[in-house]
């Protein structure tokens, strides 16, 4: 299953150092609402999927650190991502185009899914 669902809702301004953990706690709380079952499935708990999402930017940090941040576009993909479960269906293939867009790497883009 490709992990497009880890993203979601912010507070205050994200910026490449947060992004991670942003995106982690948003995901993590969106997929147990919004994906109930893919989420008990994978995790037990809230902080057991952030944990894990916040080990995997971390593994990435490398790589990253190489690529241009679009803080515009991360603030898009967490706003676009606060609305309902059926605002996200509804939105889904613009909201992963916006989210994908992020983070700008020479080798063609590193969005947000894994």
């Amino acid at each position: 299953m490709a992990r497009w669902w880890v993203f979601l809702a912010g507070c205050g301004e994200v910026t490449a150092d947060t992004w991670g953990e942003d995106y982690s706690d948003a995901s993590c709380k969106f997929m147990r609402d919004c994906q109930e079952l893919d989420f008990y499935r994978l995790y037990e708990s809230v902080d057991g999927c952030v944990k894990e999402q916040s080990e995997y930017f971390e593994s990435v940090a490398p790589i990253l650190a190489t690529c241009g941040f679009n803080a515009t576009a991360a603030e898009e993909c967490l706003d676009a991502t606060k609305g309902s479960c059926e605002d996200f269906a509804n939105d889904e293939e613009d909201i992963l185009v916006t989210c994908g867009q992020v983070w700008d790497c020479d080798y063609g883009g590193f969005g947000t899914m894994q």
